[in-house]
């Protein structure tokens, strides 16, 4: 395969949440493949190591290849400063928000000293986006130019700000750039559902989908076009199916989107009066801090509290 359809397919895989696809790719190629994308592979490489072990515990990779000391060196600075992002937190969303902030500063400070390389710098960008540090994109912005994953970080962190004109800017830079790529696709998906129009939104998911393959990733967007657009029954039964297809085959088991999907199947259910308290269990195995939890068992312990009034009675 030509280096640049490699990098393409690693790309591909990483932002649709396909993390095992990019480690089983890497296992079964010879470094001498990667040609002068090495250095971008290794990168997509290590995160997708980190994310999947803490992701999807159920289906580890046994690896038969021996990573190189580049790897390594990649793998040790993503799980430095990339571990916050997986790691659960009993901190509130304004604490994890300034903590985040905290640590893009420094990331950005190593940024600075080691030449500006581009990995320091999309880390940098992972940092500010979990804690919406808009400031740090507009002050590097020079530096998105030409860069896929740069641009799509930028289109997100712009709405998350509710800057839609601004993201579609970025999103017409993408499309010069190449407007079939995986990014530019996903980037048009946010901006589309950012702009309510999700009908719009459902075609490119599903063009996605038949172009670079499904993911969980995917279907929870989907799920969420239908919950905005209140079509409840589409929505519950799509999650249902995710569910049941993530708890049959651990090679698609993603404790992320997992959550994701437990957390919109007790919206649904409690809207649809079909609560399930096995949802309840299941995220709470996942994730104590979870915002549905810390409901529930403040319910229940209302519940065993009256029950406990009333059998002393």
């Amino acid at each position: 395969m030509d280096p640049q359809d490699l990098l393409d397919s690693f790309r591909q895989n990483y932002y649709l949440g396909n993390f095992s696809k990019i480690l089983d790719k890497w296992n079964q190629t010879d470094d001498s493949q990667f040609g002068q994308h090495l250095q971008q592979i290794n990168f997509f490489v290590a995160r997708a190591i980190k994310f999947h072990k803490q992701y999807s515990p159920k289906h580890q990779v046994q690896f038969t290849k021996q990573p190189s000391q580049q790897l390594l060196a990649v793998a040790q600075a993503v799980n430095e400063y990339l571990t916050p992002l997986v790691t659960s937190s009993s901190e509130s969303f304004q604490q994890l928000e300034q903590s985040f902030r905290i640590m893009t500063q420094k990331m950005n400070e190593i940024y600075q000293q080691n030449g500006q390389n581009i990995y320091s710098l999309i880390i940098c960008c992972y940092l500010g986006l979990a804690g919406n540090d808009l400031t740090f994109f507009t002050s590097n912005e020079a530096k998105f130019r030409e860069n896929y994953e740069l641009l799509y970080l930028y289109i997100l962190i712009l709405l998350k700000n509710a800057k839609i004109e601004q993201a579609d800017v970025k999103l017409q830079e993408m499309r010069k750039m190449n407007d079939e790529d995986v990014l530019t696709l996903l980037a048009t998906v946010h901006i589309l559902m950012a702009k309510e129009k999700y009908n719009d939104a459902i075609k490119y998911i599903d063009e996605i989908k038949e172009r670079f393959g499904d993911s969980t990733k995917l279907v929870n967007i989907k799920i969420s076009c239908y919950m905005q657009q209140q079509k409840w029954s589409e929505a519950f039964t799509l999650a249902e199916k995710l569910l049941q297809v993530m708890n049959s085959k651990d090679e698609l088991y993603d404790k992320q989107e997992l959550e994701v999907c437990l957390s919109n199947l007790i919206i649904l259910g409690e809207i649809l009066d079909k609560s399930n308290p096995d949802y309840y269990t299941q995220l709470s195995q996942i994730n104590q801090n979870a915002p549905f939890i810390k409901k529930f068992t403040e319910m229940s312990e209302s519940y065993q509290e009256m029950s406990t009034k009333l059998s002393l009675k």
